[in-house]
């Protein structure tokens, strides 16, 4: 068994004192000796039950650790979020244009096809109006040749 300790009241430094490069520090953060520190676990045959005997330093320090470890995993969560939301937003945007350009593109589609119809229909009527004139044409044709037929037996 350890012996006792009596909690210090300076903060832990590390031994360089040197700021942590973010790298290592994320790298602590995430390890699963962090996330479920020794004295969570039971130590060979003592009990999960048992008092810990960490100092008010060690406990501080992973205190920090758990907050530090708190604060980026919020930090990352509102930057998916805000990712997620500019995603939404663009995906937005997108479609209303492209509804938009369909919807001209319909636009321009039905009035074009509302004045062939209309060119159509002009042509058809003016067709109409060329076989009837020919028809007419056609019988009075008919109507002088039968007139030419008797007095041309008269010759023969």
């Amino acid at each position: 068994a350890q012996g006792w300790k009596a909690p210090s009241r300076a903060p832990a430094r590390r031994r360089d004192a040197s700021p942590r490069p973010r790298r290592e520090l994320l790298r602590e953060l995430t390890s699963p000796a962090s996330l479920f520190p020794p004295f969570w676990r039971p130590a060979g045959s003592a009990s999960a039950t048992a008092m810990s005997m960490h100092t008010h330093d060690e406990w501080a320090h992973r205190t920090n650790l758990n907050m530090t470890q708190a604060r980026f995993q919020q930090q990352r969560a509102t930057e998916q979020c805000d990712t997620s939301r500019r995603a939404h937003d663009q995906t937005v945007v997108s479609n209303m244009s492209a509804y938009e350009q369909l919807h001209k593109s319909m636009a321009i589609k039905v009035r074009n096809s509302n004045k062939m119809i209309e060119k159509l229909q002009r042509r058809a009527a003016s067709l109409e109006g060329s076989i009837l004139a020919t028809q007419k044409t056609l019988a009075r044709l008919e109507g002088e040749q039968r007139a030419k037929d008797p007095p041309l037996g008269l010759c023969t």
